[in-house]
């Protein structure tokens, strides 16, 4: 829902639940004989204020995250404790010094807290801060880039997470007809590989779109992604380096209705033993 307050001034509402499986491309997969079913429930409040050359961007959210158990080769897997609930503030100040053209500066907090510590406490408390700026070259292109620091605090033990943060994106309308994206993110994620805290993700995603008709759309995907995981002293950390790459298809043949045909490939080389695929 949104309600709007004054001009350009709103607040919106939203809450969303899902019922998802995990890929097993995910480095959290814990092998089961059939996929982690999880659900997430999520409620998340946004402030807007585009007013002039000074805007304001805030959200709060909560997620609950509640993973099922799963059979594995030797019995059930539980997944009781990898339930957690997410919270997460931020706060972005934008500002047009010219047309078309932002600098922004933003800052988000967040908590991490698991249902059960019985076994250890992987709750943690983080934050990053960064600027960047946004620009829109008369809807050719358009992009935006940014750069900071991330910090991910842990209890009991566990090696806290630190790291220059940076992403940004592109989009390039090269004839009207074909267009490129671009894409390269860090974020902290969280895991619960033993002795392990967390790992940093950074991804690198190209794809290439053309159209070769009003309703016909091919397009190609290359992605790369490298996850560093953070251990305990005494532990060889884990690192995945993760390749996709994927072709297809999609037709329209009527409005609000799309049909895709596509091949996607992914290849993840890890110094851990039996992490390849």
């Amino acid at each position: 829902g949104r309600l709007d307050i004054v001009y350009d001034t709103y607040l919106e509402a939203v809450v969303r639940h899902e019922h998802l499986h995990e890929v097993r491309s995910d480095p959290d997969d814990v092998r089961g004989l059939e996929p982690t079913e999880f659900d997430i429930t999520t409620e998340r409040l946004n402030f807007i204020r585009e007013l002039g050359r000074l805007k304001l961007y805030t959200y709060a959210r909560h997620a609950a995250y509640d993973f099922d158990d799963v059979q594995g080769a030797s019995g059930i897997i539980d997944n009781d404790l990898r339930d957690r609930d997410v919270i997460d503030y931020q706060a972005k100040f934008a500002y047009e010094f010219i047309p078309n053209y932002e600098a922004f500066v933003q800052a988000t907090l967040n908590h991490r807290r698991y249902d059960d510590t019985s076994m250890s406490n992987r709750d943690s408390d983080g934050f990053e801060a960064s600027t960047g700026t946004e620009i829109n070259l008369t809807g050719k292109v358009k992009g935006s880039a940014f750069v900071g620091y991330m910090e991910q605090d842990y209890g009991d033990g566990f090696e806290d997470i630190d790291s220059i943060n940076f992403g940004g994106s592109l989009l390039w309308d090269i004839t009207g007809m074909t267009t490129l994206y671009a894409a390269v993110e860090r974020e902290a994620l969280e895991t619960t590989f033993s002795s392990t805290s967390g790992y940093i993700r950074t991804s690198y995603g190209l794809t290439l779109e053309h159209a070769l008709m009003r309703n016909l759309f091919l397009d190609a995907t290359l992605k790369y992604l490298n996850d560093d995981f953070v251990a305990i002293p005494s532990v060889v950390e884990r690192e995945d380096d993760t390749y996709f790459a994927s072709l297809g298809m999609d037709y329209l043949p009527l409005r609000g209705m799309r049909l895709r045909l596509g091949y996607d490939y992914a290849t993840r080389d890890s110094n851990q033993n039996a992490q390849d695929y």
